[in-house]
């Protein structure tokens, strides 16, 4: 995905195609098959999303091997690191290091799916996938389990490790400016693991401008290729 920042336009089957052969090839390494499987997942979300339409029910499956593979080898599944700032192509994906109040990320819509309870929930996208959501996180207007069910909401997504998880989640006919408190607490907590330690990646995933260079042989290769992935225990935190 260092092609975001290249002089070189790239198009988005040529890069998956590239993906698809790093991600054969990466076996025995963890992080590259894991940025891989994670770069893979979100192009085809990409796609679905810009698109629109009913995908097939192949495509929605190697969507979620995908996932799968990209939270099996995570060390920080419970953070976005990349975001969907518009659907005209695949450059509308931003990495988190760029995010900020003054770029304003696509709304989606979609249906309330599931709420299992105060801080998990499901939202059902048109084109077939499904976004995680917290019902609570909007003190405006929180979603009660077995009463918003079946809601129309507008939102916007942060692609994780382990899937799409939906920011900002307003009923449709009842939005309003954001606060944006839910994502800028997003960039407080960087993962949340089996055991409630609270792990810091010092190197994130994602791609940095200077890394970029039209004539860089390696362009398709993603960030782990390049820096080490160095992780420590910063605390302990309850969701």
């Amino acid at each position: 995905m260092l092609v975001r920042y290249a002089d070189v336009d790239y198009d988005i089957d040529s890069i998956k195609s590239n993906l698809r052969l790093e991600f054969q090839n990466s076996v025995d390494s963890p992080m590259l098959h894991m940025e891989t499987a994670y770069y893979l997942y979100i192009l085809n979300a990409f796609e679905l999303i810009k698109n629109g339409g009913s995908p097939s029910e192949r495509r929605l499956n190697e969507i979620n091997e995908y996932i799968s593979v990209s939270k099996s080898l995570s060390v920080s599944n419970k953070f976005s690191y990349e975001y969907l700032a518009n659907i005209v192509d695949f450059k509308g994906i931003i990495n988190h290091k760029y995010r900020n109040d003054d770029i304003r990320l696509c709304r989606l819509n979609g249906i309330i799916l599931e709420i299992l309870n105060e801080k998990q929930g499901t939202i059902q996208l048109p084109c077939g996938l499904t976004a995680v959501f917290s019902p609570s996180a909007n003190k405006q207007r929180k979603f009660v389990k077995g009463v918003d069910e079946t809601t129309e909401v507008s939102f916007v997504i942060g692609f994780r490790h382990d899937g799409l998880y939906a920011f900002e989640v307003q009923k449709i006919g009842e939005e309003s400016e954001p606060d944006h408190e839910e994502l800028k607490n997003e960039n407080e907590i960087v993962d949340i693991s089996d055991n409630d330690e609270v792990v810091e990646n010092e190197q994130p995933t994602g791609m940095l401008p200077e890394d970029s260079n039209k004539n860089d042989t390696g362009i398709y290769k993603t960030e782990s290729e390049r820096n080490k992935l160095h992780v420590k225990i910063v605390g302990k935190i309850k969701l």
